[in-house]
Protein backbone atom coordinates (compact mmCIF):
# COMPACT_ATOMS: atom_id res chain seq x y z
CA UNK A 1 0.00 0.00 0.00
CA UNK A 2 1.18 3.54 -0.72
CA UNK A 3 2.33 5.26 2.44
CA UNK A 4 1.45 8.81 1.33
CA UNK A 5 -0.86 8.46 -1.68
CA UNK A 6 -2.77 5.67 -3.36
CA UNK A 7 -0.62 2.82 -4.69
CA UNK A 8 -0.85 3.92 -8.31
CA UNK A 9 -0.33 7.60 -7.61
CA UNK A 10 2.63 7.06 -5.32
CA UNK A 11 4.36 4.79 -7.82
CA UNK A 12 3.60 7.26 -10.61
CA UNK A 13 5.20 10.13 -8.68
CA UNK A 14 8.33 8.03 -8.16
CA UNK A 15 8.50 7.23 -11.86
CA UNK A 16 7.93 10.84 -12.95
CA UNK A 17 10.37 12.51 -10.56
CA UNK A 18 12.85 9.82 -9.64
CA UNK A 19 13.73 8.40 -13.08
CA UNK A 20 14.78 9.55 -16.54
CA UNK A 21 13.69 6.81 -18.92
CA UNK A 22 10.96 7.80 -21.34
CA UNK A 23 9.14 4.51 -20.81
CA UNK A 24 8.99 5.26 -17.06
CA UNK A 25 7.35 8.61 -17.75
CA UNK A 26 4.80 6.92 -19.97
CA UNK A 27 4.13 4.26 -17.34
CA UNK A 28 3.73 6.89 -14.63
CA UNK A 29 1.34 8.84 -16.83
CA UNK A 30 -0.74 5.71 -17.50
CA UNK A 31 -0.96 4.96 -13.78
CA UNK A 32 -2.22 8.47 -13.06
CA UNK A 33 -4.85 8.18 -15.78
CA UNK A 34 -6.03 4.88 -14.29
CA UNK A 35 -6.17 6.27 -10.77
CA UNK A 36 -8.00 9.39 -11.89
CA UNK A 37 -10.54 7.66 -14.11
CA UNK A 38 -11.15 4.46 -12.16
CA UNK A 39 -10.77 5.70 -8.60
CA UNK A 40 -11.46 9.45 -8.97
CA UNK A 41 -8.13 9.99 -7.21
CA UNK A 42 -7.79 13.75 -6.60
CA UNK A 43 -4.03 13.70 -6.17
CA UNK A 44 -3.66 11.63 -9.34
CA UNK A 45 -5.45 14.45 -11.13
CA UNK A 46 -3.03 17.01 -9.74
CA UNK A 47 0.07 15.09 -10.84
CA UNK A 48 -1.57 14.37 -14.17
CA UNK A 49 -2.06 18.12 -14.65
CA UNK A 50 1.69 18.63 -14.15
CA UNK A 51 2.39 16.34 -17.10
CA UNK A 52 0.84 18.96 -19.39
CA UNK A 53 2.48 22.04 -17.82
CA UNK A 54 5.66 22.02 -19.88
CA UNK A 55 9.33 21.77 -19.05
CA UNK A 56 9.18 23.96 -15.95
CA UNK A 57 7.16 21.20 -14.30
CA UNK A 58 8.13 17.98 -16.07
CA UNK A 59 11.27 16.97 -17.95
CA UNK A 60 11.12 18.35 -21.49
CA UNK A 61 12.06 15.01 -23.05
CA UNK A 62 9.39 13.08 -21.18
CA UNK A 63 7.23 13.09 -24.31
CA UNK A 64 4.18 14.86 -22.87
CA UNK A 65 4.38 18.20 -24.64
CA UNK A 66 2.53 21.22 -23.24
CA UNK A 67 -1.16 22.02 -23.05
CA UNK A 68 -1.72 24.71 -20.42
CA UNK A 69 -5.48 24.92 -20.95
CA UNK A 70 -5.90 21.18 -20.41
CA UNK A 71 -3.49 21.26 -17.50
CA UNK A 72 -5.40 24.00 -15.70
CA UNK A 73 -8.71 22.22 -16.30
CA UNK A 74 -7.38 19.04 -14.68
CA UNK A 75 -5.73 20.99 -11.87
CA UNK A 76 -8.97 22.73 -10.93
CA UNK A 77 -10.76 19.40 -10.96
CA UNK A 78 -8.15 17.99 -8.59
CA UNK A 79 -9.03 20.73 -6.09
CA UNK A 80 -12.74 20.07 -6.53
CA UNK A 81 -12.11 16.41 -5.67
CA UNK A 82 -10.03 17.32 -2.62
CA UNK A 83 -6.33 17.39 -3.49
CA UNK A 84 -4.31 19.44 -1.02
CA UNK A 85 -1.37 19.20 -3.43
CA UNK A 86 -3.66 20.69 -6.06
CA UNK A 87 -4.28 23.71 -3.82
CA UNK A 88 -0.57 24.44 -3.48
CA UNK A 89 -0.13 23.72 -7.18
CA UNK A 90 -2.84 26.25 -8.04
CA UNK A 91 -1.06 28.86 -5.96
CA UNK A 92 2.11 28.22 -7.96
CA UNK A 93 0.21 28.51 -11.23
CA UNK A 94 -1.36 31.79 -10.13
CA UNK A 95 -4.84 30.30 -10.30
CA UNK A 96 -5.78 30.62 -6.64
CA UNK A 97 -8.14 33.50 -6.03
CA UNK A 98 -10.87 34.22 -3.49
CA UNK A 99 -13.50 32.56 -5.67
CA UNK A 100 -11.55 29.30 -6.02
CA UNK A 101 -10.55 29.42 -2.37
CA UNK A 102 -14.22 29.67 -1.39
CA UNK A 103 -15.15 26.56 -3.38
CA UNK A 104 -12.30 24.25 -2.34
CA UNK A 105 -13.18 21.48 0.18
CA UNK A 106 -10.79 22.86 2.80
CA UNK A 107 -11.49 25.43 5.46
CA UNK A 108 -8.41 27.41 4.51
CA UNK A 109 -5.18 27.41 2.52
CA UNK A 110 -3.46 26.51 5.77
CA UNK A 111 -5.52 23.32 6.18
CA UNK A 112 -4.52 22.20 2.67
CA UNK A 113 -0.88 23.14 3.28
CA UNK A 114 -0.82 21.25 6.58
CA UNK A 115 -1.93 18.05 4.83
CA UNK A 116 1.00 18.34 2.46
CA UNK A 117 3.29 19.38 5.33
CA UNK A 118 2.43 16.23 7.28
CA UNK A 119 3.46 14.10 4.32
CA UNK A 120 6.63 16.14 3.91
CA UNK A 121 7.57 15.74 7.56
CA UNK A 122 6.93 11.99 7.25
CA UNK A 123 9.42 11.86 4.39
CA UNK A 124 7.71 12.17 1.00
CA UNK A 125 10.20 13.93 -1.32
CA UNK A 126 7.75 15.68 -3.60
CA UNK A 127 5.76 17.02 -0.68
CA UNK A 128 9.03 18.30 0.80
CA UNK A 129 9.61 20.06 -2.51
CA UNK A 130 6.15 21.63 -2.40
CA UNK A 131 6.67 22.90 1.15
CA UNK A 132 10.02 24.32 0.12
CA UNK A 133 8.21 26.15 -2.66
CA UNK A 134 5.83 27.82 -0.21
CA UNK A 135 8.87 29.54 1.32
CA UNK A 136 10.84 30.07 -1.89
CA UNK A 137 7.95 31.76 -3.70
CA UNK A 138 6.55 33.51 -0.63
CA UNK A 139 3.26 31.59 -0.53
CA UNK A 140 3.52 31.58 3.26
CA UNK A 141 2.35 35.19 3.15
CA UNK A 142 -1.11 34.06 2.04
CA UNK A 143 -1.09 30.72 3.85
CA UNK A 144 0.15 31.77 7.29
CA UNK A 145 -0.16 35.52 7.14
CA UNK A 146 3.61 35.92 7.41
CA UNK A 147 4.17 39.68 7.26
CA UNK A 148 6.23 41.15 4.47
CA UNK A 149 9.21 43.09 5.73
CA UNK A 150 12.70 44.10 4.65
CA UNK A 151 14.14 40.90 6.11
CA UNK A 152 11.39 38.64 4.72
CA UNK A 153 13.61 36.72 2.30
CA UNK A 154 16.39 36.38 4.87
CA UNK A 155 13.86 34.73 7.19
CA UNK A 156 12.17 32.40 4.70
CA UNK A 157 14.83 31.40 2.15
CA UNK A 158 16.82 29.33 4.69
CA UNK A 159 13.63 27.38 5.39
CA UNK A 160 13.16 26.77 1.66
CA UNK A 161 16.77 25.56 1.46
CA UNK A 162 16.27 23.20 4.40
CA UNK A 163 13.31 21.53 2.68
CA UNK A 164 14.99 21.42 -0.72
CA UNK A 165 18.10 19.83 0.77
CA UNK A 166 15.95 17.07 2.24
CA UNK A 167 14.58 16.39 -1.24
CA UNK A 168 18.08 15.99 -2.69
CA UNK A 169 18.79 13.22 -0.18
CA UNK A 170 15.79 11.26 -1.46
CA UNK A 171 17.15 10.41 -4.89
CA UNK A 172 14.48 12.44 -6.69
CA UNK A 173 16.09 13.90 -9.81
CA UNK A 174 13.72 16.66 -10.84
CA UNK A 175 13.04 18.73 -7.72
CA UNK A 176 16.30 20.63 -7.24
CA UNK A 177 15.98 23.47 -9.74
CA UNK A 178 15.21 26.16 -7.18
CA UNK A 179 17.99 25.02 -4.87
CA UNK A 180 20.43 25.08 -7.76
CA UNK A 181 19.34 28.64 -8.55
CA UNK A 182 19.86 29.73 -4.95
CA UNK A 183 23.33 28.20 -4.82
CA UNK A 184 24.32 29.51 -8.24
CA UNK A 185 22.94 33.05 -8.14
CA UNK A 186 21.59 33.72 -4.68
CA UNK A 187 18.10 35.07 -4.14
CA UNK A 188 16.77 38.20 -2.47
CA UNK A 189 19.89 38.89 -0.45
CA UNK A 190 20.85 35.27 0.12
CA UNK A 191 24.41 34.94 -1.16
CA UNK A 192 25.36 32.51 -3.92
CA UNK A 193 27.38 29.48 -2.89
CA UNK A 194 29.25 28.27 -5.99
CA UNK A 195 30.91 25.36 -4.21
CA UNK A 196 27.55 24.01 -3.09
CA UNK A 197 26.17 24.56 -6.58
CA UNK A 198 28.97 22.52 -8.15
CA UNK A 199 28.62 19.78 -5.55
CA UNK A 200 24.86 19.54 -6.14
CA UNK A 201 25.28 19.41 -9.91
CA UNK A 202 27.79 16.57 -9.52
CA UNK A 203 25.58 14.73 -7.05
CA UNK A 204 22.52 14.90 -9.29
CA UNK A 205 24.60 13.94 -12.30
CA UNK A 206 25.90 10.90 -10.45
CA UNK A 207 22.31 9.98 -9.56
CA UNK A 208 21.47 10.04 -13.25
CA UNK A 209 19.97 13.48 -13.95
CA UNK A 210 20.84 14.13 -17.63
CA UNK A 211 20.38 17.90 -17.29
CA UNK A 212 23.10 17.93 -14.65
CA UNK A 213 25.33 15.68 -16.76
CA UNK A 214 25.00 18.30 -19.49
CA UNK A 215 25.95 21.04 -17.01
CA UNK A 216 29.04 19.05 -16.05
CA UNK A 217 29.92 18.94 -19.72
CA UNK A 218 29.45 22.70 -19.98
CA UNK A 219 31.78 23.18 -17.01
CA UNK A 220 34.49 21.15 -18.71
CA UNK A 221 33.87 23.10 -21.91
CA UNK A 222 34.35 26.40 -20.10
CA UNK A 223 37.64 25.02 -18.76
CA UNK A 224 38.68 24.19 -22.36
CA UNK A 225 38.68 20.49 -21.46
CA UNK A 226 36.82 19.53 -24.61
CA UNK A 227 37.52 15.80 -24.43
CA UNK A 228 35.85 15.47 -21.02
CA UNK A 229 33.05 17.78 -22.15
CA UNK A 230 32.36 15.45 -25.07
CA UNK A 231 32.22 12.45 -22.73
CA UNK A 232 29.58 14.15 -20.59
CA UNK A 233 27.57 15.36 -23.57
CA UNK A 234 27.43 11.84 -24.97
CA UNK A 235 26.51 10.48 -21.54
CA UNK A 236 23.61 12.95 -21.38
CA UNK A 237 22.45 11.77 -24.81
CA UNK A 238 22.57 8.15 -23.67
CA UNK A 239 20.30 9.18 -20.78
CA UNK A 240 17.77 10.63 -23.19
CA UNK A 241 18.83 14.29 -23.35
CA UNK A 242 18.38 14.80 -27.08
CA UNK A 243 19.30 18.48 -26.84
CA UNK A 244 22.88 17.52 -26.00
CA UNK A 245 23.34 16.61 -29.66
CA UNK A 246 23.65 20.39 -30.19
CA UNK A 247 26.69 20.54 -27.92
CA UNK A 248 28.32 17.58 -29.65
CA UNK A 249 27.69 19.26 -32.99
CA UNK A 250 29.33 22.44 -31.75
CA UNK A 251 32.51 20.56 -30.83
CA UNK A 252 32.70 18.98 -34.28
CA UNK A 253 31.95 22.30 -36.00
CA UNK A 254 34.99 23.97 -34.46
CA UNK A 255 37.23 20.94 -33.96
CA UNK A 256 37.31 21.26 -30.20
CA UNK A 257 38.64 18.03 -28.74
CA UNK A 258 37.88 16.26 -32.02
CA UNK A 259 38.76 16.73 -35.68
CA UNK A 260 36.47 19.11 -37.52
CA UNK A 261 33.67 17.29 -39.28
CA UNK A 262 30.99 19.55 -40.74
CA UNK A 263 28.96 16.62 -42.05
CA UNK A 264 28.74 14.97 -38.63
CA UNK A 265 28.13 18.34 -36.96
CA UNK A 266 25.13 18.92 -39.22
CA UNK A 267 23.70 15.50 -38.35
CA UNK A 268 24.08 16.31 -34.65
CA UNK A 269 22.38 19.67 -35.00
CA UNK A 270 19.57 18.07 -36.97
CA UNK A 271 18.90 15.50 -34.23
CA UNK A 272 18.74 18.21 -31.59
CA UNK A 273 16.58 20.46 -33.78
CA UNK A 274 14.06 17.71 -34.44
CA UNK A 275 13.86 17.22 -30.67
CA UNK A 276 12.91 20.90 -30.27
CA UNK A 277 16.26 22.54 -29.41
CA UNK A 278 15.94 26.14 -30.64
CA UNK A 279 19.64 26.95 -31.02
CA UNK A 280 20.04 23.72 -32.98
CA UNK A 281 17.26 24.87 -35.31
CA UNK A 282 19.31 27.98 -35.99
CA UNK A 283 22.42 25.94 -36.72
CA UNK A 284 20.52 23.60 -39.06
CA UNK A 285 19.20 26.65 -40.90
CA UNK A 286 22.66 28.16 -41.21
CA UNK A 287 24.11 24.86 -42.41
CA UNK A 288 21.49 24.73 -45.17
CA UNK A 289 22.06 28.37 -46.09
CA UNK A 290 25.85 28.24 -46.27
CA UNK A 291 26.14 24.62 -47.40
CA UNK A 292 28.01 23.45 -44.31
CA UNK A 293 27.81 19.68 -43.95
CA UNK A 294 24.80 19.58 -46.27
CA UNK A 295 24.01 20.99 -49.74
CA UNK A 296 22.83 24.60 -49.91
CA UNK A 297 19.07 24.76 -49.67
CA UNK A 298 17.47 28.14 -49.05
CA UNK A 299 13.99 26.73 -48.55
CA UNK A 300 15.21 24.38 -45.81
CA UNK A 301 17.25 27.21 -44.32
CA UNK A 302 14.16 29.40 -44.11
CA UNK A 303 12.07 26.60 -42.62
CA UNK A 304 14.43 25.98 -39.70
CA UNK A 305 15.40 29.60 -39.08
CA UNK A 306 11.76 30.67 -39.08
CA UNK A 307 10.96 27.97 -36.50
CA UNK A 308 13.78 29.19 -34.29
CA UNK A 309 12.87 32.87 -34.65
CA UNK A 310 9.26 32.17 -33.68
CA UNK A 311 10.64 30.87 -30.37
CA UNK A 312 12.58 34.18 -30.03
CA UNK A 313 15.91 32.45 -30.60
CA UNK A 314 17.80 35.62 -31.45
CA UNK A 315 20.68 33.72 -33.04
CA UNK A 316 18.36 32.99 -35.98
CA UNK A 317 17.63 36.65 -36.69
CA UNK A 318 20.78 37.39 -38.69
CA UNK A 319 20.51 34.70 -41.35
CA UNK A 320 16.72 34.87 -41.49
CA UNK A 321 16.94 38.63 -42.00
CA UNK A 322 19.38 38.14 -44.86
CA UNK A 323 17.02 35.59 -46.44
CA UNK A 324 14.18 38.14 -46.40
CA UNK A 325 16.49 40.88 -47.68
CA UNK A 326 17.80 38.84 -50.61
CA UNK A 327 14.70 36.82 -51.33
CA UNK A 328 16.55 33.54 -50.81
CA UNK A 329 14.09 30.71 -50.24
CA UNK A 330 11.31 33.17 -49.45
CA UNK A 331 9.74 36.26 -51.04
CA UNK A 332 11.61 39.47 -50.36
CA UNK A 333 10.26 41.29 -47.33
CA UNK A 334 12.27 44.37 -46.47
CA UNK A 335 10.26 45.23 -43.37
CA UNK A 336 10.79 41.77 -41.91
CA UNK A 337 14.46 41.89 -42.90
CA UNK A 338 15.01 45.23 -41.18
CA UNK A 339 13.19 44.20 -37.99
CA UNK A 340 15.21 41.00 -37.74
CA UNK A 341 18.57 42.57 -38.53
CA UNK A 342 18.07 45.46 -36.14
CA UNK A 343 17.40 42.98 -33.34
CA UNK A 344 20.23 40.64 -34.27
CA UNK A 345 23.78 40.66 -32.96
CA UNK A 346 25.57 43.40 -34.89
CA UNK A 347 27.95 41.30 -36.97
CA UNK A 348 29.57 42.57 -40.15
CA UNK A 349 26.95 40.76 -42.27
CA UNK A 350 24.10 42.28 -40.27
CA UNK A 351 25.60 45.77 -40.52
CA UNK A 352 26.13 45.39 -44.26
CA UNK A 353 22.57 44.16 -44.72
CA UNK A 354 21.16 47.12 -42.81
CA UNK A 355 23.43 49.45 -44.78
CA UNK A 356 21.89 48.15 -48.02
CA UNK A 357 18.40 48.76 -46.68
CA UNK A 358 19.05 52.42 -45.81
CA UNK A 359 21.27 53.20 -48.78
CA UNK A 360 18.74 51.85 -51.25
CA UNK A 361 15.60 52.82 -49.34
CA UNK A 362 14.33 49.26 -49.18
CA UNK A 363 11.02 49.57 -47.30
CA UNK A 364 12.18 52.78 -45.58
CA UNK A 365 12.96 56.32 -46.71
CA UNK A 366 16.43 56.40 -48.22
CA UNK A 367 18.97 57.52 -45.60
CA UNK A 368 22.45 57.63 -47.12
CA UNK A 369 24.07 59.08 -43.99
CA UNK A 370 22.80 56.22 -41.85
CA UNK A 371 23.72 53.73 -44.54
CA UNK A 372 27.28 55.03 -44.73
CA UNK A 373 27.62 54.88 -40.95
CA UNK A 374 26.56 51.24 -41.07
CA UNK A 375 29.03 50.56 -43.89
CA UNK A 376 31.81 52.08 -41.81
CA UNK A 377 30.88 49.89 -38.84
CA UNK A 378 30.83 46.79 -41.06
CA UNK A 379 34.17 47.75 -42.60
CA UNK A 380 35.65 48.15 -39.12
CA UNK A 381 34.67 44.54 -38.51
CA UNK A 382 36.51 43.44 -41.65
CA UNK A 383 33.72 43.34 -44.24
CA UNK A 384 35.39 43.68 -47.66
CA UNK A 385 32.10 44.43 -49.44
CA UNK A 386 31.45 47.32 -47.08
CA UNK A 387 34.97 48.66 -47.64
CA UNK A 388 34.42 48.65 -51.40
CA UNK A 389 31.01 50.30 -51.10
CA UNK A 390 32.44 53.15 -49.05
CA UNK A 391 34.50 54.24 -52.06
CA UNK A 392 31.24 55.11 -53.86
CA UNK A 393 30.17 57.70 -51.28
CA UNK A 394 31.50 61.13 -50.49
CA UNK A 395 30.48 63.84 -48.05
CA UNK A 396 29.40 67.00 -49.87
CA UNK A 397 30.37 70.59 -49.21
CA UNK A 398 27.54 71.09 -46.74
CA UNK A 399 28.09 67.85 -44.86
CA UNK A 400 25.60 65.60 -46.63
CA UNK A 401 26.56 62.26 -48.10
CA UNK A 402 26.06 61.43 -51.77
CA UNK A 403 26.91 58.59 -54.12
CA UNK A 404 29.66 59.60 -56.52
CA UNK A 405 29.83 56.59 -58.89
Amino acid sequence: MGKFFSDKTELAIDLLYGTTKRENFQRGFALLVEAAEQEQDADALYFLSRCYMGEQYIWKYSGFGQDIEKSDEILLKSIEFGSACGVLGAMRRGLMDTQLEATMPFSSLKEARDIVLAKAEAGHPFCQFMIGNTYFWGDVVDIDGVPLSEDFSIRVIPQAIAWYERVTESGYLWCSGNLLNIYQSGRYGYKAQPDKYTALVDKLADLGNPEMVLRKGDRYYDQNDYERALVEYKRAIDMGHLGAWYDVGWLYTYGQGVEKDQNYAFLCYEKAAKAGHDKAKTMVGRCHYYGRGTPENNEEAFYWLDLAAKEEETGAYETLGLLFLRGDGVAKNYEAARNLLENAKQTKDVLSGLASIYLQGYGVPQDIARGVTLLQQAADKGDDWAKKQLTHYKKGLFGGWKRIN
